[in-house]
C-alpha cells in the first residue's frame, strides 16, 4: 500500500510499506527540464530528508524519477540565470548553492541507507545527489558527466572530493574535459555500483521491502551489504542467457575512458587519490560569483544548460 506524503509540482514524495516498516521515495518531476534541479526541489528535498531522517520507522530511502530519459541533468542554471536578472544581486544564487551542497552533504551523512536508481542522464548535480547514496544504480540508458568546465565553471556538487578518487587520473580526465560515459563505464570507475536493465526497476524495488528492517538506522545502514545482495541477484539473472561475445564487447566498451585518462591525467600532472574533501563554503561563494557574472554578461544571455 502507498500513502501519498505530499505531492509537489517539482518533486514527489510517498511512503511504501516493506512489513512493519516504511520505504520513503524522492521522484524527481520536471521532465521538460530533464528533471534538473531547482531552489524549490532543493529545498523540498531538504526538509523531507530531515524529517525522514527522525521517523524510526522510516528504514531507507530511494532517489528516483519517472522518465526513461533523464534520472536528473544538473542544477536548473537557466531558472537560475532568469532568476538573477529579475532581482539582481547573489542572494539567489548563494541561497541555491548553500542548499545544494547541504543536500548533497546530507546524503553523504545520512543516518539510514539511500538507494539512488539513475536511469537515463545523470550529469552535474544529478551526480551530486546519486554519489553520496549507499547504493548506486545506472541502466543500460544511463549517461553521466560533470560538464561544468564546459560554461567555465567546475565540477561542483563534491567533485573535487570523488573525482580524487578515481583511478589513474581518471576523475582529473572527466573534470577537465565534461567526456560523458556510460552505465558500464560508471561501474568500471567505481561512480556507480551496479548496473541493471532498466525494466527491472520494479523488480528491485520491491526485493528491497522484503529486506529485515529495523527502527534503528545504524542497523539499517548495515544492511548495505544485504541491499546489495538484492542488486547483485537482479544482475545475475540479467546477464544470464548472455553470450561471451556480447559480455566481452561490454567490457571493452568500459575500457575507452580507461585508456584515454591516463594520457590527459599524465599531462595535467596527475590526481591526487589521497587529498581530503575541501570545504563546501568557499565552493559554494565562488560557484554563486560565478553564476552572477554569466547573468549579467551579455554572452550568457541564451544560456539553457544545467549543470
Amino acid at each position: 500500500m502507498t500513502r501519498s506524503l505530499h505531492f509537489g509540482p517539482r518533486a514527489d514524495f510517498c511512503l511504501e510499506k516493506a512489513g512493519r516498516h516504511i520505504i520513503g521515495l524522492i521522484e524527481l518531476n520536471n521532465t521538460r527540464a530533464l528533471n534538473a534541479l531547482t531552489l524549490g526541489m532543493f529545498q523540498a528535498i531538504e526538509e523531507q530528508l530531515l524529517a525522514w531522517q527522525a521517523q524510526s520507522d522510516v528504514a531507507c530511502v530511494i532517489f528516483h524519477a519517472d522518465s526513461e530519459k533523464a534520472f536528473c541533468a544538473g542544477g536548473d542554471v537557466k531558472n537560475l540565470v532568469s532568476e538573477l536578472r529579475t532581482t539582481g544581486g547573489l542572494e539567489c544564487a548563494t541561497e541555491f548553492f548553500a542548499v545544494e551542497y547541504f543536500v548533497d552533504y546530507l546524503i553523504h551523512r545520512y543516518s539510514k541507507p539511500v538507494l539512488c536508481w539513475a536511469d537515463g542522464i545523470t550529469m552535474g548535480g544529478g551526480i551530486g545527489l546519486m554519489n553520496g547514496a549507499s547504493s548506486r544504480v545506472v541502466t543500460e540508458r544511463t549517461i553521466m558527466a560533470m560538464p561544468e568546465m564546459s560554461i567555465g565553471l567546475y565540477p561542483d556538487v563534491g567533485g573535487t572530493y570523488f573525482l580524487n578518487r578515481m583511478p589513474e587520473g581518471l576523475g582529473l580526465f572527466l573534470g577537465l574535459t565534461s567526456a560523458r560515459f556510460n552505465g558500464t563505464d560508471a561501474v568500471a570507475i567505481g561512480m556507480a555500483d551496479f548496473e541493471i536493465r532498466s525494466d527491472k526497476k520494479a523488480t528491485v524495488l520491491a526485493g528491497l521491502k522484503d529486506l529485515p528492517w529495523t527502527t534503528d538506522g545504524l542497523k539499517n545502514r548495515r544492511l548495505r551489504l544485504q541491499v546489495h545482495l538484492q542488486l547483485q541477484i537482479q544482475l545475475q539473472l540479467q546477464l544470464q542467457g548472455q553470450g561471451r561475445h556480447k559480455t566481452a564487447c561490454r567490457v571493452h566498451r568500459c575500457r575507452s575512458v580507461l585508456r584515454t585518462a591516463p594520457r590527459m591525467a599524465h599531462l595535467a600532472g596527475g590526481a591526487r587519490p589521497g587529498r581530503p574533501a575541501p570545504s563546501i563554503e568557499p565552493t559554494y561563494k565562488f560557484a554563486a560569483n560565478f553564476l552572477y557574472l554569466m547573468a549579467t554578461s551579455v554572452c550568457w544571455s541564451d544560456c539553457t544548460c544545467a549543470l
